[in-house]
């Protein structure tokens, strides 16, 4: 059986992008899917994030131990075999392209010659990689009854309501040991603007909405929204 072992990383929003392609392009090559959890997690660096996509109904398991690269030994080796993973007709990896910018943009990954073990790099962020099968990720990305916190006042509310969830991320640059308050503070307020043509938008397309505010920081967003609605 040919094997592709996605590599999860960043946090929840990216994992979910990663799983959506990562299924569908095992389905497209009849690949059998498994996850590598802890590679992505294991450099100091990386550890304020983990692993999520337990919370959810996903099908795939996770991958054999001996197919990961989550210590420095096994990571070094990985990034010799990309490298030569360049020469190769049948590649071992598939890397998301990335510009000069370090930004990714739609290409079509299905069609390439692979080897019957395939590891899966990237985000992924397009539903073009995936829009044939998401009837079926859709299902998966259920959160498990063990996470969900039924006595929460929120349940209720978004359940009666016509619920639109809207996530703000604050200290996107000042996290993680960076300083860079300026940009932080940058990414937050066009995050904001772009939220807010999203409200316009969904006030347009669904009666009586109601919307609910996410946010790892809430100092401010009072004063970007009308707590009235």
């Amino acid at each position: 059986m040919k094997k592709l072992i996605v590599r999860i990383s960043e946090g929840l929003g990216n994992q979910l992008f990663i799983y959506a392609f990562s299924y569908a392009l095992s389905k497209e090559l009849n690949y059998e899917l498994s996850i590598d959890n802890t590679s992505a997690y294991f450099k100091k660096k990386n550890q304020i994030r983990n692993y999520e996509l337990n919370k959810f109904n996903i099908y795939s398991k996770i991958c054999d131990p001996e197919l990961k690269f989550d210590n420095t030994f096994s990571d070094f080796k990985r990034n010799i075999l990309i490298k030569f993973d360049n020469f190769k007709s049948n590649k071992s990896f598939l890397v998301e392209n990335k510009n000069n910018n370090k930004l990714t943009s739609y290409q079509n990954y299905f069609n390439n010659n692979y080897a019957n073990l395939l590891y899966l790099e990237g985000h992924f962020e397009c539903e073009k990689f995936f829009i044939n099968y998401s009837t079926d990720i859709k299902k998966q990305f259920v959160i498990k009854n063990d996470f969900v916190e039924t006595d929460n006042q929120y349940v209720d509310e978004i359940k009666k309501s016509n619920s639109v969830s809207i996530c703000i991320r604050q200290h996107r640059f000042s996290e993680r040991g960076f300083s860079d308050l300026n940009k932080s503070n940058k990414f937050t307020l066009d995050t904001i603007t772009y939220v807010k043509k999203s409200i316009k938008y969904f006030e347009n397309k669904i009666s009586n909405p109601k919307f609910f505010i996410w946010s790892n920081d809430f100092k401010n967003l009072s004063n970007h929204f009308d707590p009235s609605k």
